[in-house]
């Protein structure tokens, strides 16, 4: 299959071929997965590493895919206040270290300990109250040992 994405895209703005939905981000094009039930429709990003940095832009979306495939640090743009949003990390079966924002304050004290080495899939929340930091809770994490 061949992508004929439009030539001179605008920021944000929305292509679809063949049952897939992609978002240009003035940079790249990056392909979003897309839930619709009777009256909801939900974007989800599926971020891209690039590098040794992700960054994720919780004002877009409410549902973050990254796979992880090389140490990394993770992070968040400002936001609005009160928002909220998941990041689902896919780990590969290496044991990566996935570093945070300083701007992070996590439930319990410190963040999630996920270099596992193994395959497994971590899903942590995260809430701000003023845009700026924010709070992140594990929702999920695989309790074996590596």
């Amino acid at each position: 299959m061949s992508l004929n994405f439009p030539a001179s895209p605008t920021i944000n703005q929305v292509y679809r071929q063949d049952g897939a939905v992609y978002q240009w981000s003035g940079v790249k094009w990056r392909r979003l997965n897309v839930f619709q039930s009777n009256s909801v429709t939900e974007y989800t990003d599926l971020v891209e590493q690039t590098a040794n940095t992700v960054s994720i832009e919780p004002d877009k979306y409410n549902y973050f895919k990254i796979n992880i495939d090389t140490d990394c640090t993770i992070t968040l743009a400002n936001a609005n206040p009160f928002s909220n949003f998941v990041v689902e990390l896919n780990l590969n079966g290496a044991a990566y270290t996935v570093e945070w924002d300083g701007n992070v304050q996590w439930a319990g004290g410190s963040s999630p300990s996920i270099d596992y080495g193994y395959i497994t899939t971590v899903l942590i929340d995260f809430t701000t109250y003023d845009g700026i930091n924010w709070i992140g809770s594990p929702l999920s994490l695989d309790s074996r040992s590596s």
